[in-house]
């Protein structure tokens, strides 16, 4: 290929780790005016057909559904940068969007070669929300419709995060972690509880080295302590098993129903 050519995929932080989001991303060849997709079998190339990246370097992508998502790195100086999400064939929002930013994110150093505060290392993707990180406050949207759809901004300074919970936490600095979107009565953890808590699996808790199990009520019926991050297995939305390390041993706990 001739002229400025990059490769990009999942493995650039866009999405969670745990690749919830863009889990259907493959290597994607981006040249200043097409985009396609590389088929890792025999290398073909296949160009997507009337999408054209955005001015600046596409820096990371993924695809939901039918949709290429793509966004630029900030550029050096004046930390712009852009999202453009392609349009599709059929259904709402057909259309595509794009919104271009001054890009800021609170909670990470300046970058010596732009001089922007930008991390590539943390996800844009967090919970189920897509998290726009603008000076002028941090737009959370549905990464698929973006700004086709209602929208929030949050305040300049709070940036989200979710810490092995199902929930999207609002953080600032000097200010306790809320809810996003809070229920009547619901709270970011339990009391007792940390802030850097995590939800590990239905009930349990990781606060440092303490392991929790949590009741509805609030009871702790049992209790441990974990040499490493505590991790669950696939069926983690039903509660199912829980793997921690003691001492150099891995223990594996298991929920048991009982009458």
């Amino acid at each position: 290929m001739s002229g400025a050519v990059g490769v990009v995929c999942q493995a650039d932080a866009l999405a969670t780790a745990d690749g919830r989001s863009g889990d259907h991303c493959g290597p994607y060849l981006v040249t200043p005016d097409r985009v396609g997709t590389v088929d890792p079998g025999d290398g073909g190339l296949h160009w997507q057909a009337g999408l054209r990246p955005p001015d600046g370097i596409v820096d990371r992508i993924i695809k939901d559904n039918d949709r290429v998502i793509m966004v630029t790195a900030p550029a050096k100086g004046s930390c712009r940068a852009t999202v453009l999400a392609s349009g599709v064939e059929s259904g709402d929002g057909d259309r595509g969007w794009r919104y271009s930013f001054v890009w800021d994110q609170p909670q990470a150093p300046r970058d010596a070669r732009t001089g922007c505060r930008w991390d590539r290392t943390l996800p844009l993707i967090v919970g189920f929300r897509m998290v726009l990180p603008d000076a002028k406050g941090a737009l959370v949207v549905d990464p698929y419709f973006g700004t086709l759809r209602p929208s929030r901004r949050l305040a300049p300074g709070e940036y989200l995060v979710t810490y092995g919970t199902m929930n999207e936490i609002i953080r600032a600095p000097g200010h306790p972690d809320r809810l996003l979107y809070a229920g009547a009565d619901q709270l970011v953890r339990p009391h007792g509880l940390s802030p850097a808590a995590r939800s590990v699996t239905g009930g349990f808790w990781q606060d440092g080295h303490r392991l929790l199990l949590l009741d509805h009520q609030g009871n702790t019926p049992w209790r441990g302590t974990s040499d490493c991050q505590a991790f669950p297995h696939a069926d983690k939305a039903v509660g199912g098993p829980l793997t921690y390390c003691d001492g150099n041993d891995l223990v594996t706990l298991r929920p048991v129903h009982k009458d």
